[in-house]
């Protein structure tokens, strides 16, 4: 059987800690409270380490998007062609060209309640 432990604070060690650590320990801490407004303090003690691929990823990520925006500007600027600007989550959904009448019906599973048809059926 396998067990996982999750610690409150990751970087904590297990086990004993001395006393003079403990100390040292409530001190660091007490200095990060005592200075959380301060941008630098906040930004360290906010920081989450990501593996190399999952950055360089978001990355090329923001540079895609940049890219992209910027040939719309350069396109407008040039052309006088405005596009039609749409968030990206509108532009992944696709019209399938499937009249209405012809899409499959659904129920949900949450409301099970009967349609107007099955209703006539019985």
């Amino acid at each position: 059987m396998n067990v996982r432990i999750w610690k409150s604070v990751a970087w904590r060690q297990t086990g004993t800690v001395g006393a003079r650590e403990e100390r040292a320990e409530n001190y660091r801490e007490k200095l990060i409270e005592k200075y959380a407004h301060s941008n630098k303090i906040r930004r360290i003690a906010n920081y989450r380490h990501l593996p190399k691929y999952i950055l360089n990823a978001n990355k090329r990520k923001q540079d895609q998007t940049a890219s992209r925006y910027n040939r719309r500007a350069n396109k407008e600027a040039n052309t006088g062609v405005v596009e039609e600007r749409r968030p990206d989550k509108e532009q992944l959904v696709e019209d399938l060209g499937i009249p209405e009448e012809q899409m499959p019906k659904r129920k949900s599973k949450k409301n099970k309640e009967k349609t107007e048809e099955e209703r006539q059926e019985e």
